[in-house]
């Protein structure tokens, strides 16, 4: 007999308790009933906001002309609040379009870009005189962060602001522990079939 609450069956087993579904009782409905059991549903677009996080990433690498393309962009709008008063509002979508960052260390000449160089007194002498860019998209910095090469050492350095490290930190942790996830769910599926 089908429980009120919940419609299962109780089956009791001295061995161990279990539920079952309820058997469902026959169709009677025609085919015309049938298919006025399904409504649409009413398309609205995805709209994917991402984090900003300012972060400076500094190419590790040996080219001088070193730049690296991604999907997504950062899109900065302006609006004046009073004449003369503007409010910059940015915003951080996926897919929409693609960001070029350019890591070159020398112009078209050949001559040094001293203005993109880390400071040579400053911090990790690995970090010193190296090319870098100030990037505030969440999944560009994940993906900087993940790059590595052949031997496995980083081929980018990413030093999120003080103010912005623990909300980088915690944003990085929460997408891996997704991914975890995810991962786990398809090795599941894999061994079950």
């Amino acid at each position: 007999m089908p429980t009120p609450d919940t419609g299962l069956v109780e089956e009791t087993r001295p061995d161990r308790p279990s539920r079952r579904p309820a058997p469902s009782a026959p169709a009677s409905e025609g085919p015309q009933d049938e298919f006025t059991q399904y409504a649409q549903v009413e398309q609205q677009t995805i709209k994917k906001v991402l984090p900003l996080f300012r972060a400076r990433v500094i190419y590790l690498g040996a080219e001088r002309n070193h730049s690296k393309t991604l999907p997504g962009v950062v899109y900065v709008s302006r609006i004046e609040i009073a004449p003369g008063e503007f409010v910059e509002t940015k915003e951080g979508k996926e897919g929409e379009a693609t960001q070029v960052y350019d890591f070159s260390s020398h112009d078209n000449v050949g001559r040094l870009i001293t203005q993109r160089q880390w400071s040579a007194t400053a911090g990790d002498p690995t970090l010193r005189n190296r090319p870098w860019l100030e990037i505030e998209h969440g999944e560009h910095l994940r993906w900087f962060l993940r790059q590595r090469d052949g031997r496995g050492n980083p081929i980018y350095a990413v030093l999120p602001h003080r103010e912005h490290k623990a909300a980088f930190n915690e944003y990085v942790m929460e997408k891996q522990r997704g991914e975890q996830a995810q991962e786990a769910f398809v090795e599941e599926i894999r061994t079950t079939m």
